[in-house]
């Protein structure tokens, strides 16, 4: 301990600070703050205690903005952020999800937003919209972002953004029903992009079936051309960024939805689409991301595992913390 307390307090905050990134046993505050007073004091000062941080509820939410706010800005540089508001029947309640809203807003208003790079955030999802919408700040150095339960839609927020999920979705804002639309609002040059969400009307779901038609046509042709094969006739593109390299979707099935010719044109709208990826899957090599997935659909209201979902998430979260993907299957 004496020749660990003889180094320079700058240099045992960037071994504190490799050590934080690991919080696959405990937070830091747990682990090597209560080894010694000196590493304690190092941690608070620098703001490492900070940097990666797992709020759960809104009991905690609260105590770290109580406490986040009497810090100066040096020490609000919050580099991960994972939030979880679980539903009623865990015992908190969440009927009323403003007050959770205001404080997830506060917190990311409050902490340096020059240091944000990854905000995972899951909210409990009624069976009626709209989807609740979070309002950002610009987080110029964010690259992932991972919503559950709610949406983000300002523009010019988050310019650096490259990977985005969008889970549990109930509906889409009105101004943004095409989803290239949504994307180039968001996240203009991203990479990756996952939505789950409710079964849309006919109307918006033929319009995401062509759009995504487009860019898979698009993407198989960029193949084709990269491996010297005759790409074929020309297309005229597609409306998502030029940067999106996959795109994974789900829709889920409404409830109480009647199978009437409505309904028959959702079911035939989604057939056609997953014919697409069957097709689209000749083009892509052994090894390589696939520029289109459509996931399984789920009925809405059937037996949702929340705690399990919540473990998963978590590991998401921690895995992007030390340079690892998500999953995005």
């Amino acid at each position: 301990m004496a020749a660990i307390a003889s180094l320079p307090n700058e240099l045992l905050a960037q071994i504190l600070n490799f050590v934080a990134v690991d919080g696959s046993t405990a937070h830091i505050t747990t682990t090597l703050g209560r080894a010694c007073k000196l590493f304690r004091n190092i941690i608070q000062s620098s703001g490492i205690d900070v940097m990666y941080t797992f709020l759960r509820g809104t009991d905690n939410m609260q105590v770290f903005l109580e406490a986040i706010q009497e810090r100066e800005m040096g020490r609000k540089a919050v580099h991960s952020l994972l939030v979880v508001v679980e539903g009623a029947h865990t015992g908190e309640n969440t009927s009323d999800n403003e007050h959770a809203l205001r404080l997830l807003e506060a917190i990311i208003s409050t902490i340096d937003p020059s240091h944000l790079r990854t905000l995972f955030v899951h909210f409990p999802t009624g069976s009626s919209g709209p989807t609740t919408c979070l309002q950002l700040p610009v987080l110029s150095a964010l690259t992932d972002l991972h919503l559950s339960g709610l949406i983000v839609s300002a523009p010019n927020r988050t310019p650096n953004l490259k990977r985005l999920q969008l889970i549990r979705i109930l509906d889409l804002p009105p101004d943004h029903e095409e989803l290239p639309r949504l994307v180039h609002t968001i996240a203009p040059n991203l990479t990756h992009f996952k939505i789950a969400l409710r079964l849309p009307i006919a109307r918006i779901l033929g319009v995401v079936v062509n759009d995504l038609s487009d860019y898979l046509y698009t993407s198989a042709r960029r193949h084709k051309e990269i491996e010297g094969a005759a790409p074929g006739p020309a297309a005229p593109g597609h409306a998502f960024p030029s940067s999106v390299r996959r795109i994974v979707v789900r829709f889920d099935n409404p409830s109480d939805e009647a199978m009437d010719a409505l309904n028959l044109m959702r079911r035939t709208a989604y057939f056609l689409m997953n014919e697409l990826v069957v097709t689209s899957s000749e083009t892509v090599m052994a090894g390589e991301e696939a520029p289109l997935v459509v996931l399984p659909s789920a009925e809405e209201g059937a037996e949702v595992d929340e705690g399990q979902f919540v473990k998963e998430l978590v590991r998401d979260w921690r895995s992007v913390n030390i340079g690892r993907d998500a999953v995005w299957t």
